[in-house]
């Protein structure tokens, strides 16, 4: 991490000394939030000690007979390894960013160990599993989606890739999949603001697109989708928005606040957005004040009814393809009651099928969420399965499979019929 001078830098306070360190001049000092640790000289602890108040890389080089070079060459370990932390940052590292789910999606990696992998994955899925923006029970969202996922047998690294997985939807087998993580589910500490959580979110879509690996986010409302298109903003690239969804969500809020309706409307200021298509729209609206669907030839949609008499290739026919997309999937854009803000009809299963094939076959994708499943504590909950099905076609989007002719003879055995 490069520091810059004048940035202020703090010990995080959560520290522990590794037991097992004891002996000769290392001790091994851990944040257990991050999953980091390193092994430290008595004059590095000495500097742990000199950032408890917050200091900065000018305040090391005048206390000291260091040069800002070898300075910033003592500092790096420790704030690489999160032992310092910028003190703007410490509010929403305070907890860690993600915690273990029970049931991941592949193979379970900490956000921070990114690159302690063997091999880089694909996909990497994250849940948000939060409704504080406005939208009741699509907390659940991320456990019922994941739950659905394993019946789609994605494998995880230690698994056996030569097993055939047999897709009888689409008639097709796949030889191998794509490598697929799960980061598990961002944190959330009682009474923490959006924004707070937001950053946790922002440092995922960091994280991963730094290393060519697409954030796969599973909500949670849709509010959470603000901070992963703002962090698509910052990085300076152009981009265009796939969004599915039974209402625009760009309705502003009387007190300026980001919720669940508004979370497009912060992207509409970026010049790097270049197109948002919005899939499945079917509500009512008077032209109030609080509509803004006016003047920005970036936002076209093409309505529920509208789009189930139409083929996919011709619903995103419009879409330039030289620029990569992110995905935005609200589950209400579907005809299901799994949801917190249903409509009334909706795409069916076999619509929002195809849609998906078809993106993930012929479009560059960034980043994808899924989002506002809903339906906690029901038996079989028809909104997460599908999600699950979606999310599946973005994965396998690209890669390589078979026609399924016949099966008999590729399903093994140890009993007899």
């Amino acid at each position: 991490m490069k520091i810059s001078p004048d940035r202020t830098f703090v010990t995080f306070p959560r520290l522990q000394r590794d037991p097992q360190s004891a002996g000769g001049d290392l001790v091994t000092i851990c944040n257990p939030y991050m999953g980091l640790g390193v092994a430290l000289t008595p004059g590095a602890l000495e500097l742990l000690e000199f950032f408890e108040g917050g200091a900065t890389l000018a305040d090391v080089v005048e206390a000291s007979d260091l040069d800002e070079e070898r300075a910033q060459h003592l500092l790096e370990p420790l704030t690489d390894n999160y032992i310092l932390v910028p003190a703007d940052d410490l509010e929403w590292l305070l907890h860690g960013v993600c915690a273990k789910v029970q049931r991941p999606v592949g193979t379970y990696t900490r956000v921070t160990d990114l690159d302690e992998l063997p091999k880089t994955p694909a996909f990497a899925v994250f849940g948000v599993p939060l409704d504080l923006g406005g939208v009741y029970g699509a907390r659940f969202g991320p456990e019922a989606v994941r739950n659905a996922l394993p019946k789609l047998s994605l494998r995880s690294q230690g698994d056996d890739q030569s097993r055939v997985l047999l897709d009888f939807e689409n008639e097709r087998c796949f030889h191998e999949l794509p490598l697929v993580i799960d980061l598990g589910d961002v944190r959330y500490h009682p009474g923490e603001s959006l924004e707070t959580i937001g950053k946790r979110i922002a440092f995922v879509i960091r994280e991963t697109r730094a290393r060519g690996i697409v954030p796969l986010m599973i909500g949670g409302d849709h509010a959470w989708t603000h901070f992963t298109l703002a962090e698509l903003a910052r990085a300076g690239e152009d981009f265009g928005i796939i969004h599915f969804d039974a209402h625009h969500d760009m309705y502003p809020d009387a007190h300026g606040r980001l919720n669940h309706a508004n979370t497009f409307l912060g992207i509409l200021e970026s010049d790097h957005l270049k197109v948002l298509h919005q899939i499945g729209l079917r509500t009512l609206q008077l032209p109030d004040d609080r509509s803004v669907l006016h003047g920005d030839p970036r936002v076209q949609f093409t309505s529920a009814r509208r789009a189930r008499t139409m083929s996919a290739q011709d619903v995103l026919a419009s879409l330039p393809r030289d620029i990569p997309y992110y995905v935005s999937f609200d589950v209400d854009c579907m005809d299901v009651d799994e949801t917190g803000s249903p409509v009334i009809g909706g795409l069916s299963y076999y619509d929002g099928l195809e849609l998906f094939e078809h993106i993930g076959k012929t479009f560059d994708i960034i980043g994808a969420d899924f989002m506002e499943v809903a339906g906690e504590g029901r038996p079989h909950n028809r909104g997460a399965e599908l999600t699950g099905r979606y999310l599946f076609e973005l994965i396998v989007g690209k890669q390589t499979s078979h026609p399924l002719r016949d099966y008999i003879g590729r399903i093994e055995t140890k009993r007899p019929f």
